[in-house]
C-alpha cells in the first residue's frame, strides 16, 4: 500500500517540524507514525553536483532534527559551488566542521536540544562547585564553560594505503571546562564533553583520540556521552490505538489545512497563526513517549597514559 505525507508544522516536542508518514485511511488503527532519520548517518559524495544537491536540500529546511554529515574529498569541499552554500550556512548562523582525518564535513542543526542540555548540565555542575567552594575563590576567575572551537595541532597521518595526508582543522566540542591563567596568554589544561547522539560510538572514540593527541596538551580529559533511542520500542508504540488516536488528535487540532486534507481531516479557513498558547496547548497534550523511544546513556572518561589514550575507571550506563 502506498503512503502519504503529513506535516504538522507545530507539533515535535523537540522544537522541530514533524513529519508523519501514515496510510491514506482515515481510520487511526490503520495508520503508522516514523521519523526521517535520513541525516542519521554519513552520506558519501564524490562530485561537486552531489554535494551541492545535499547541501543545499539540508539547508532549505527550516528545523532539521539531525546534523548533515557529508563524506567528501578536500578537492570537492573547496570548489567554489560548495564553498558558497558553505557561506550561505555561516550566514544562516549554522556551525559546520571538516574532520580531514575522517573526511567528513558536519553541518549542524539549528537546535541540538541534547547536545545544549549537556552543556547546560556542565555549566550547573561548576557553579554548584563553586558554591560548595569545591575552588579557590581565585581559581573561581579562571575556570569557564563553553563549546568554543579549539585549533586542533597541524600533522600528518598513514592512511591504510600508506599515503601521507595533511591534518589540521577547528573542532567543536559539545561543551567544555574552560581554565585560563589571566596572567598568562596560555592556555591551560581543559576538560572536553562529547555527546554522541546521531553518530556511531567509534566516531565518539574517534574524537577522544583526536582531542588527546593532537590538542597540544591543552585537552587532558574527555568525557564521552553515549545516548542510544530505542527506535524499534518506539515504532511499535506508535502503532498502538491509543498512540495513534492521540497522534490523530494533535493532526484534527494543530495540523496545517493541507495535512488535515491529505488524511481525510475537516478543515475550514486557513492555518492559524502560531503563538505561545498554541505551543502551551500543544505541550500540554504530546505523550513523550508517542515520540521518544526509550533512552539509554552511558559516560567514560578518557584521558592519556604512556601517550595512549585510555578510559578511566568503568563505564558509567543508565536508561530510561
Amino acid at each position: 500500500m502506498s503512503t502519504s505525507t503529513t506535516t504538522i508544522t507545530t507539533l515535535a516536542p523537540r522544537g522541530h517540524e514533524i513529519t508523519v508518514k501514515c496510510h491514506p485511511s482515515p481510520t487511526v488503527q490503520s495508520s503508522s507514525t516514523i521519523f526521517d532519520d535520513s541525516f542519521n548517518s554519513v552520506i558519501t559524495v564524490d562530485s561537486v553536483s552531489a554535494a551541492e544537491h545535499h547541501l543545499r536540500s539540508y539547508l532549505a529546511l527550516a528545523n532539521p532534527i539531525y546534523d548533515l554529515r557529508l563524506r567528501i574529498r578536500e578537492a570537492v569541499l573547496f570548489d567554489k559551488p560548495v564553498k558558497n552554500l558553505l557561506r550561505a550556512a555561516f550566514r544562516q548562523k549554522r556551525r559546520y566542521s571538516y574532520d580531514r582525518e575522517s573526511l567528513i564535513l558536519r553541518v549542524y542543526a539549528r537546535s541540538r536540544p541534547i547536545h545544549d542540555a549537556v552543556l547546560r548540565l556542565v555549566s550547573e555542575f561548576v557553579a554548584r562547585a563553586g558554591e560548595a567552594s569545591f575552588f579557590a575563590p581565585d581559581e573561581k576567575e579562571c575556570i569557564g564553560v563553553g563549546n568554543t572551537g579549539v585549533m586542533l595541532a597541524r600533522s600528518h597521518f598513514s592512511s591504510k594505503s600508506g599515503k601521507k595526508k595533511p591534518q589540521a582543522w577547528t573542532k567543536y566540542p559539545d561543551a567544555v571546562i574552560l581554565f585560563d591563567d589571566p596572567n598568562s596568554k596560555k592556555d591551560l589544561p581543559s576538560v572536553v564533553f562529547e555527546v554522541g547522539f546521531s553518530e556511531s560510538y567509534p566516531d565518539l572514540l574517534s574524537d577522544a583520540q583526536q582531542w588527546l593527541h593532537k590538542s597540544s596538551g591543552k585537552i587532558r580529559v574527555v568525557v564521552l556521552v553515549d545516548i542510544v533511542e530505542d527506535t524499534k520500542t518506539l515504532q511499535t508504540l506508535q502503532m498502538s490505538k491509543r498512540a495513534q488516536s492521540r497522534i490523530r488528535r494533535l493532526l484534527t487540532q494543530f495540523g496545517t489545512a493541507s495535512a488535515k486534507a491529505r488524511e481525510g481531516v475537516d478543515h475550514e479557513g486557513p492555518d492559524p497563526e502560531s503563538d505561545q498558547e498554541q505551543y502551551d496547548n500543544i505541550e500540554a497534550q504530546i505523550v513523550v513517549e508517542d515520540w521518544v523511544g526509550p533512552i539509554s546513556a552511558s559516560l567514560e572518561v578518557w584521558h592519556t597514559v604512556d601517550n595512549k589514550p585510555k578510559m578511566r575507571g568503568e563505564r558509567i550506563v543508565s536508561s530510561s
